[in-house]
């Protein structure tokens, strides 16, 4: 059965939903937005979802801190998470296809 909302229900409802997706996808636009800055504008005062400068200089200083500091390539990173993503995947569905039986 349908539940008919009246109208301050339903202006309630769509106000919380259009705030919930506005605190979710904010962090997430300003991730992308300081990835693709200069360094140097990183840490201005002002922000700007949009950066001014776009460059991929940040991506370029990670690949070269990790090759540095931990002496591993992005491929060989990247390769590591493949393996740790695959084998909790079959772990967990091994897992859980041993408890179907249990109930």
């Amino acid at each position: 059965m349908k539940k008919n909302l009246t109208i301050p229900q339903l202006i309630i409802t769509r106000a919380s939903i259009a705030i919930a997706i506005i605190i979710i996808i904010f962090p997430i636009l300003a991730i992308f937005s300081i990835a693709f800055r200069r360094p140097d504008s990183i840490y201005q005062a002002y922000f700007l979802i949009i950066p001014k400068h776009f460059s991929l200089e940040n991506f370029i200083l990670a690949k070269n801190l990790f090759g540095e500091y931990l002496g591993l390539s992005m491929g060989r990173m990247f390769l590591n998470s493949i393996l740790v993503t695959t084998s909790s995947i079959a772990i967990a569905l091994t897992i859980t296809a041993l408890s179907r039986f249990s109930f």
